[in-house]
């Protein structure tokens, strides 16, 4: 699986950052002491070793990218200055990625801010000797035990400013971490915490208190120190970081089409469900929409699934129905077989249900759009979809041939079903061909075999 999704989603990512866009917007937000080719390269490297990250969109990878330039902070897992973190997208039903500072990276900012000297952190642990005081005369004692130090504690920060300044120092307790913890949005689809408060939770613990200490130190926030703040707020409120760190030119520019993702992020398995795409093709007969569009559209509506899952099950009980029973009638011909202008035994009663669109067999884009105005599965007030007024799949279309086999009819169409989707849907459309009227057959298997010879 890690194999695919390499090969189906890291060469468009390593061409986007290739783009001569892109090498300009890095060429003007690089400071000096990085390398563009450098920062490149160890991006792509993060990106093609995490599974999660490589599921991720194309926009949301560049604009980590354009961050770490604009911020400075190298992504080298070893430096630990920033990480690039997977989280589930509930607006864009897949995953996108965030930049999150690291606490060496909050460190390093700070100390380019000309105002701090020096930043340090540790954590503390059960069998460590520690003593933290606050008051007029503050005390922050820690010596590290030896050995096995015990279970995590909690962490401290001290603050060294310039100017003979007093230094300035803070504590946060285990518990008052793991609230903060639980505030993080980077989870997966399933709702389980993702990214570095699992694989570093120290250090995660350090970055939380130096966090809270910028708040309160006595520093003038420097720009890139403030906007390193307002990433992994934006990221810790579920927000996308496109805004703060993309131009809109370069999310506009070609070649960031993320709709695969969108559509597997979506969908899943789903999309090589028969029964699912059957459902897709008939909203997308019905809007004049390819499979795409409509699984797109689908993506962004809540009801979408809910609303394919009650088709299917309606779908499921009609199938399961029993065929209705042959009416007894004397030995001689049915009217219907010598004259073409009687109706057939099965279109009245209770054996013509399910033959019509507009009967308790609805079709997918009708279910769907109960109420939903101009979403797609909607069909908008005085509209019918393409082709103006709907016809009902039950209206009589001619005679039925002497040779007629309904059983051998039924196995026709249900291959058509296999080798002609879309012109075996366009015709019988949610109609059931098992509890149709010989009649009816007769006219399915014309409509499909004229419009198989149309193209």
């Amino acid at each position: 699986m890690a194999r695919e999704l390499i090969q189906q989603n890291y060469a468009p990512v390593r061409e986007l950052f290739e783009r001569q866009d892109v090498q300009d917007q890095l060429k003007a937000t690089l400071p000096r002491h990085l390398d563009m080719d450098r920062l490149v390269r160890v991006t792509l490297t993060v990106i093609r070793n995490n599974e999660m990250l490589l599921r991720c969109s194309k926009p949301s990878l560049l604009s980590c990218l354009i961050g770490s330039a604009m911020l400075g902070l190298s992504p080298e897992p070893y430096l630990g200055q920033v990480y690039f973190v997977p989280f589930w997208s509930t607006k864009l039903n897949g995953y996108e990625a965030q930049l999150i500072p690291g606490y060496r990276g909050y460190i390093t900012l700070a100390r380019r801010s000309g105002q701090v000297a020096n930043i340090a952190a540790q954590a503390v642990y059960a069998n460590d000797h520690f003593q933290v005081r606050y008051g007029l005369n503050p005390v922050l004692d820690h010596v590290p035990g030896d050995g096995d130090r015990g279970g995590f504690k909690g962490a401290w920060t001290v603050f060294h400013y310039r100017n003979d300044m007093p230094p300035s120092f803070d504590f946060m307790t285990v518990q008052e971490i793991d609230r903060i913890k639980e505030r993080t949005k980077s989870r997966n689809k399933a709702g389980e915490i993702v990214g570095p408060w699992i694989t570093d939770y120290e250090e995660m613990a350090k970055k939380t208190v130096i966090r809270r200490h910028i708040k309160i130190a006595p520093l003038e926030i420097e720009d890139k120190l403030a906007m390193a703040a307002e990433a992994e707020n934006l990221a810790l409120s579920g927000e996308s970081q496109s805004g703060l760190f993309l131009p809109e030119s370069t999310l506009e520019a070609p070649g960031v089409d993320n709709s695969a993702q969108i559509i597997e992020a979506a969908f899943g398995d789903r999309i090589n469900d028969p029964v699912f795409m059957e459902y897709v093709m008939l909203i997308g007969d019905h809007y004049g929409l390819t499979n795409k569009e409509v699984l797109l559209k689908g993506a962004g509506q809540k009801d979408f699934l809910p609303k394919f899952e009650e088709w299917r099950a309606r779908k499921e009980k009609e199938a399961q129905k029993p065929e209705p029973k042959p009416e007894q009638r004397p030995q001689e011909p049915e009217p219907h077989a010598l004259d073409p202008t009687d109706s057939p035994p099965g279109d009245t009663g209770e054996g013509s249900k399910g033959l019509s669109v507009e009967d308790d067999n609805e079709s997918p884009a009708d279910q769907a759009g109960s109420g939903q105005g101009e979403e797609i599965g909607g069909i908008p007030d005085g509209e019918h979809g393409p082709g103006g007024d709907r016809q009902t799949s039950g209206e009589s279309q001619g005679q039925v041939p002497d040779d007629f086999n309904r059983e051998n009819v039924i196995k026709a169409l249900m291959e058509f079903k296999k080798t002609h989707p879309r012109e075996y849907l366009s015709v019988v459309k949610a109609g059931n061909p098992s509890r149709a009227s010989n009649e009816m057959l007769s006219s399915w298997i014309d409509q499909i075999l004229v419009k198989i010879e149309k193209f």
